[in-house]
């Protein structure tokens, strides 16, 4: 990168984690693919598209399928993001730990699609069967033309949202912060970190004591 691209990103991260609490880093590489302009280009299309997909299916959801939209595609960086932005959100409203772990990505990134879509309904069948049936929606999209019905086309913008935004964010690697608003709410950060440790320090104890 050039001096000016390398103290533009200085400042841009600045400013980034005072309006929306991180800065992602893979914005090196969207600046040395498309320039300073394009980054501004970028950064307005993606907002525009990211705040007509929360309309339509609120800011929980939207995590939930901008995760899995990255995960379909590979990049653990996105995915790790969205699922810790789900997590916090599903803790701020219900008080409880999400039945899965951002840690776990790197898990479902190992498996076929089959796979990972018998995870889902093996973790979330019973206690979120409207987000299965959502994000077996999408992946249906994804491999499948047909006829589209009810929130079908929002689905597909995340699809191809996800697609472009990866095509920079697959260059670097998980853990990454939460990729949301929720990301400027230190409290409930602290709170919901010190429960997942708790849960995680519970769940490793319990394996060890089962092992023969």
């Amino acid at each position: 990168l050039s001096f000016a691209e390398r103290t533009f990103l200085n400042i841009e991260r600045k400013l980034a984690v005072l309006a929306r609490g991180y800065h992602i880093t893979f914005d090196e590489e969207l600046v040395r693919q498309r320039g300073i302009m394009g980054f501004f280009r970028w950064a307005a299309q993606t907002d525009k598209v990211t705040n007509e997909l929360i309309a339509t299916f609120g800011e929980t959801r939207f995590h939930l399928i901008a995760g899995f939209a990255s995960l379909w595609n590979g990049c653990d960086y996105c995915g790790y993001g969205h699922l810790l932005a789900l997590n916090l959100c599903i803790y701020r409203d219900t008080q409880q730990l999400f039945a899965i772990d951002e840690q776990e990505v790197h898990q479902m990134l190992r498996l076929r699609d089959s796979e990972l879509l018998a995870f889902l309904d093996e973790r979330l069948g019973k206690s979120h069967p409207d987000f299965v049936k959502l994000i077996r929606r999408q992946h249906d999209l994804r491999v499948a033309d047909g006829p589209l019905q009810g929130e079908d086309k929002m689905l597909v913008k995340s699809i191809a949202l996800y697609e472009w935004i990866n095509e920079c964010s697959i260059t670097v690697d998980a853990p990454s912060p939460p990729l949301g608003p929720v990301a400027k709410n230190g409290e409930l950060r602290k709170r919901y970190e010190a429960a997942r440790a708790e849960f995680r320090k519970a769940k490793a104890a319990a394996q060890v004591t089962q092992q023969p």
